[in-house]
């Protein structure tokens, strides 16, 4: 009798565990999207790489897997068994041997049979191409054409439509402005500049777009532009500092900027250094007009979008900083001179670090870093990328090149070169690729030169405006010195704000609060040791804790309804509410 109720107790317990483990599948598939590296090809073998990314929906089972079948239009195709993750990439290769157009298909597939299709858009390899260049200037004498004291667009984005299978082509001018591209014959494109800075108007043509019908070639397509009048000039200042070791000087880079290239500003910068850091000197750019204590003042003058403020200096942190310690400093910069200023919020800037030891001197950063370890940023929000490098080696680097590949969520429309510690030159790739190419750098090695070893090379991008909340946006970079094998970057990480994170800040403390309303918890982040308190409405405390960094409450059990939250972290204190909603 025993060991029948053991045997269907067994049978009974493995129809649960197998009803159970049924409910654990992959249900189906979000922000599936692809990222092609192919534009026009005019040469066989015709390369193209393709990464393919998606989230599974549902429940994701241990060692689970997807089936992504490649199918790349001509007759020939690739199939990938891979390993099912939160957010799942797969890369491909392939190369086409004959002319045509070729659009590739990409199926995800879970092994519940769920299944997401995408496709890349239609790309052309072509026998019969033409040359189109052409320059992007601004026309001073309103002439429509380009002559002496006019001012080309060097190291600008420009877009290339084809109106008929909707392909776009990027490319980018060269120091003067001047672009060149081959396309394919028996097309209408459009050829515009990606982006338009404040104060500038398109003049030659009016609307800023050459239409040309591509045949034999070559062809010249120059794009003009006027100054507009303007009462707004919106002035911005971010920074970033990697590390701060005691006892040991560290880079500090800070650099403002305006949103107009007609209009110059005057106005004054100053940089408030934590007290455990101190001035020592420039490395690139100008030095402080004035040092008083820790407040280091810049007076900015014919500021604007061609002549942005950029400059590194050494500040050296006290031999007595704690490891693990964060050290904070406000740059802050003033309105321009007899201008309105429509954004004031991007006129100061925390650049923050913490106090360590040894730290790779080629790394990337991002401004803002957003708000949290997320990096909690708003759709839309402009980020500067900072690619720093250092020749560690032992002999001088004649090369560097940078390789830098976006993300998928920013709109390289957008793509804006600031500075960069040396002359470089920009390419744009298929794929969201930029190269920055240091040509005859002549970079010493840090043990003959330490401060002529350095490099670097920032610039702008805009996060696609519509992105959902929590998607995110990755960055990485390669350096190449000469024939060596790249150095790659640490990885930088912002994530799009979702509508419930709640940012709260008093004089010294600064708090994420998220989600609010909450259902089954709240999460706090606040940097360094806090103490938080939840109240409800009569005063009564809920729950206390003592945190470092971060802390979960745990509102599963609390009535619907409203509570205050009390942070403190010993040098201020701050009261929020909390909705609770079940």
């Amino acid at each position: 009798m025993r060991k029948i109720f053991t045997l269907s107790s067994l049978v009974i317990a493995a129809l649960f565990l197998n009803a159970t483990k049924s409910t654990a599948q992959i249900t189906g598939f979000t922000q599936s999207f692809l990222v092609d590296s192919m534009s026009t090809q005019c040469n066989l073998p015709a390369p193209r790489m393709i990464q393919a990314h998606t989230a599974p929906q549902g429940t994701i089972p241990p060692g689970d897997s997807l089936t992504v079948y490649f199918n790349y239009g001509d007759a020939s195709s690739d199939t990938f068994k891979v390993a099912a993750l939160a957010n799942t990439n797969v890369y491909a290769y392939h190369e086409y041997t004959f002319y045509g157009t070729f659009t590739t298909r990409v199926i995800f597939e879970a092994v519940t049979g769920a299944a997401d299709t995408v496709y890349t858009l239609p790309r052309i390899v072509s026998d019969t191409c033409a040359n189109v260049s052409g320059r992007l200037y601004v026309d001073n004498n309103n002439n429509c054409t380009y002559d002496a004291g006019d001012q080309p667009f060097a190291y600008h984005s420009v877009k290339v439509t084809n109106n008929t299978n909707m392909t776009v082509y990027y490319t980018t001018t060269d120091s003067l402005g001047n672009y060149n591209i081959d396309l394919p014959t028996g097309f209408t494109y459009d050829i515009e500049k990606a982006s338009l800075w404040g104060g500038y108007a398109p003049s030659c043509p009016a609307l800023g777009v050459q239409t040309v019908t591509v045949t034999g070639g070559p062809y010249t397509e120059d794009l003009a532009y006027q100054c507009v009048a303007t009462t707004n000039i919106d002035v911005s200042v971010s920074g970033s500092a990697w590390s701060f070791r005691p006892g040991f000087s560290r880079l500090m880079y800070i650099t403002a900027n305006t949103d107009n290239g007609c209009n110059n500003a005057n106005t004054t910068l100053t940089l408030t250094l934590d007290p455990q850091l101190s001035y020592t000197s420039t490395i690139w750019g100008p030095a402080p007009n004035t040092i008083a204590g820790n407040v280091l003042t810049w007076n900015l003058t014919d500021l604007n979008a061609w002549n942005s403020f950029n400059t590194q200096i050494y500040v050296y942190c006290d031999s007595g900083a704690t490891v693990g310690d964060t050290l904070c400093n406000l740059v802050a910069i003033d309105s321009a001179l007899g201008y309105h200023d429509s954004n004031m919020v991007n006129n100061t800037y925390d650049i923050c670090a913490a106090v360590g030891n040894a730290y790779d001197p080629n790394n990337k950063e991002v401004m803002p870093k957003g708000a949290g370890t997320p990096g909690y940023i708003a759709a839309g929000t402009n980020l500067t990328y900072l690619i720093n490098f250092q020749n560690t080696g032992n002999d001088t680097a004649i090369n560097v090149t940078i390789k830098d590949t976006l993300d998928a969520n920013v709109d390289i429309n957008t793509l804006h070169f600031v500075s960069s510690s040396h002359p470089v030159t920009i390419s744009i790739l298929p794929g969201n690729i930029v190269v920055f190419r240091f040509d005859n750098i002549m970079l010493p090695d840090s043990g003959a030169n330490q401060a002529a070893s350095h490099g670097y090379v920032t610039y702008s991008v805009r996060a696609i405006t519509n992105l959902q909340p929590l998607a995110t946006i990755h960055n990485t970079a390669s350096i190449y010195f000469d024939f060596n094998s790249p150095v790659t970057t640490n990885t930088t990480l912002n994530t799009i704000m979702p509508v419930s994170v709640q940012h709260v800040s008093g004089a010294d403390i600064n708090a994420l609060v998220y989600p609010n309303p909450a259902n089954d918890k709240v999460i706090v982040e606040v940097k360094g040791n806090f103490t938080l308190t939840l109240y409800d409405l009569l005063g009564r405390p809920i729950d206390i804790q003592n945190a470092d960094d971060k802390a979960i409450i745990n509102t599963a059990a609390l009535p619907q309804g409203m509570y205050l939250l009390r942070l403190s972290n010993g040098r201020d204190e701050m009261t929020t509410r909390i909705n609770i909603r079940h």
